[in-house]
């Protein structure tokens, strides 16, 4: 087959390019006048704890994060947000009565943050393997002894970190939902850690599947 033909209709043929017999352009003399580039000069920093204990348990520095005021937050705003999901689901279903709610407080949702973690670590396949109490499959002590299933689930469906009763209109963007936890967590970041010079940024963003 001669070159630069193919029996694929997607084939694209290299392109072949001559060199110029002219001179050059101005435009081209005038680049060879330029200065050498230099990089700035950053001095090298490398990252540091700023933690109050290096021996500090691993609990402690959750808790140096989520604070009593974030921990609140989320209290408040989730059973905001379950008591207006009830009143709706009551006002616009006639499928009988809804289980039980009773206004999670501040051990609950650091339970089921505690949970979050776990999970995190301890991969399964489905949620209520971590709630197993048959002689087949995992067995996860640790989290059926902090909080039930049915209670986990309940968090998870109403869990809220902003203020639900005042409304979409209130908020310009989605993500203006989650500024006042983030700006309190890059508060206490900024105060435990120290960055170093350079970092690796991952950009990369994946929907959450279930």
């Amino acid at each position: 087959m001669p070159v630069n033909r193919s029996n694929d209709h997607d084939f694209v043929p290299p392109e072949t390019y001559k060199p110029s017999k002219g001179p050059l352009p101005p435009e081209l003399l005038a680049l060879e006048a330029l200065p050498d580039f230099k990089p700035l000069s950053l001095q090298d920093v490398s990252g540091t704890t700023r933690l109050p204990s290096l021996n500090m348990h691993p609990e402690s520095i959750f808790r140096l994060l989520f604070n009593d005021q974030l921990i609140s937050l989320m209290v408040d705003c989730t059973n905001k947000n379950a008591q207006i999901q009830r009143e709706q689901y009551t006002a616009a279903t006639f499928r009988g009565s809804q289980r039980t709610w009773k206004p999670v407080n501040q051990s609950e949702i650091l339970a089921y943050l505690g949970i979050i973690v776990y999970m995190g670590i301890h991969i399964e396949p489905h949620q209520e393997w971590y709630w197993n109490t048959t002689n087949q499959g995992p067995h996860h002590i640790l989290v059926r002894k902090s909080m039930g299933l049915k209670r986990w689930k309940q968090i998870h469906r109403y869990l809220h970190i902003w203020d639900s009763s005042l409304g979409v209109q209130k908020i310009q963007k989605p993500h203006q939902k989650a500024e006042f936890i983030t700006k309190v967590l890059r508060t206490t970041f900024r105060t435990y850690w120290q960055t170093s010079t350079y970092l690796a940024v991952d950009e990369c963003i994946e929907g959450f599947c279930g």
